[in-house]
């Protein structure tokens, strides 16, 4: 992993990038804007933004005037709802940018519980999609009003809790 002080060290020009892409349209997703621009990544981590030119890199990629966006993140979704697996999933999302998710497998747990829960975190190992996950905190949704196969108690939210790649409550 890069060390801050590299990274500063890239920006500055005193150390050479990883990549350097020119020539590149940046869309700030939180804008909305688009600026001309260079970028320079060290290792896993972009360090320079701007329109100064490449210092040194070990492989220039010249834009050409295309559109360069961040990897997007999908922060509530249920895969399941899709009909499909999840690496389907990731097949269908990465091309169009969507490089992290966040599902709610709460169609599952209602079937299944948490051993549904569980064979989806299972299932979305090994991905090009970083696929995070919330616990499903009401199954059923309306309990006394439906039986859609599972129950989810306290004691089963806890333990999906401790799971890894699960980040809190859906």
């Amino acid at each position: 992993m890069v060390g801050l002080k590299e990274l500063i060290e890239a920006a500055l020009g005193r150390r050479r990038f990883s990549i350097f892409f020119k020539n590149v349209n940046l869309v700030n997703v939180y804008t909305g804007e688009v600026y001309k621009s260079n970028i320079g990544v060290l290792g896993d981590r972009i360090c320079y933004v701007g329109e100064g030119s490449c210092f040194d890199a070990s492989e220039l990629v010249d834009g050409n005037d295309l559109f360069l966006v961040p990897g997007l993140i999908d922060s509530h979704l249920h895969v399941e709802s899709s009909m499909v697996t999840p690496r389907r999933f990731a097949e269908a999302v990465l091309p169009h940018g969507v490089t992290t998710a966040v599902a709610d497998p709460h169609e599952i747990a209602n079937v299944l519980g948490i051993e549904g829960v569980k064979a989806m975190i299972e299932n979305s190992r090994g991905l090009n999609l970083k696929l995070y996950f919330w616990a499903p905190t009401c199954v059923p949704s309306l309990p006394g009003f439906e039986n859609s196969g599972a129950e989810i108690n306290a004691e089963d939210v806890i333990e999906m809790l401790k799971l890894d790649g699960v980040l809190g409550l859906g």
